[in-house]
């Protein structure tokens, strides 16, 4: 592949590790060119901006309807979709009881489905967008993960924080190429990238 100009937009957005401060940019974002259909969301984003524990267990995605603990957030000018919070197998129209979920349980993952115009491509764009974990087959719980623990997933665990981190400075090198505009540099650290990513 032949990396232009063109498309550096397209690899950096892929290349980029997902992170609070991205999530942090992205809702502030919202709040300052989005009028919610419902008020009392603008309490849940304040809230999660002013906790950062919590922002780091908060994941967007789409069809949260799947997902326990998963919020569908609604602009005004959308006439047909209403606000939502799935949790434990309900179905809740009333963003108080999310609310008092987030601040209750902050233990627990949240799952934010944004419902404006283009809201997919912004997130994209704010580089915050993840896929839906129930598509994937890993929609579990804490308790879930701690009952299966053993040597060997400890160690598997172990291997997959330092390729994560590897990823995350290689991340991080890609924008300094990007920014200094050393395409050489920048196909290397893409191309070492795409090799560990694709590493199991």
């Amino acid at each position: 592949m032949i990396y232009t100009q063109k498309n550096c937009c397209y690899w950096r957005r892929r290349f980029l590790v997902i992170s609070d401060k991205d999530k942090h940019r992205f809702l502030e974002w919202l709040i300052a060119n989005q009028d919610l259909k419902d008020k009392e969301c603008f309490w849940i984003i304040n809230y999660l901006l002013n906790h950062n524990y919590l922002l780091s267990r908060i994941h967007f995605t789409i069809d949260v309807h799947l997902l326990n603990n998963g919020i569908v957030i609604v602009s005004d000018d959308n006439e047909t979709d209403h606000f939502h919070f799935f949790h434990e197998g309900k179905d809740h129209y009333n963003p108080e009881t999310a609310f008092e979920a987030l601040r209750v349980d902050w233990k627990s993952h949240y799952y934010l489905e944004i419902k404006c115009p283009n809201s997919i491509s912004l997130l994209q764009e704010f580089n915050v967008f993840e896929d839906n974990p129930s598509e994937k087959g890993v929609d579990q719980t804490d308790e879930d993960l701690e009952s299966a623990v053993s040597p060997k997933a400890i160690e598997l665990a172990l291997e997959d924080i330092n390729r994560k981190l590897t990823l995350s400075l290689i991340s991080r090198d890609i924008d300094q190429a990007l920014d200094e505009k050393n395409l050489s540099q920048f196909q290397d650290l893409c191309q070492k990238y795409q090799t560990i990513k694709e590493q199991k």
